[in-house]
């Protein structure tokens, strides 16, 4: 049996991707490439793959900077 990968993220999914509301994941989803097929949105995977893999990049680099710069910090009193 062949599974079918979806091209296509629904709202509901980037909800559970993000741990985010209804009104986030519409925020997420207009900001990201998208089609509309009547009301409803649907977020491209590559888009979001992409999105993410910036997100992660990000917050890996900024927690080394912090530990870098802040591990021998050491301040004066007096």
């Amino acid at each position: 049996m062949e599974v079918i990968k979806s091209r296509y993220y629904t709202i509901k999914d980037i909800q559970k991707l993000e741990n985010c509301g209804r009104d986030g994941a519409y925020d997420l989803a207009k900001k990201l490439p998208h089609e509309f097929r009547g009301k409803q949105i649907f977020v491209f995977v590559e888009g979001y793959e992409n999105y993410y893999e910036q997100k992660k990049k990000k917050a890996f680099d900024k927690n080394t900077q912090v530990k870098e710069n802040n591990l021998y910090r050491i301040k004066r009193f007096g």
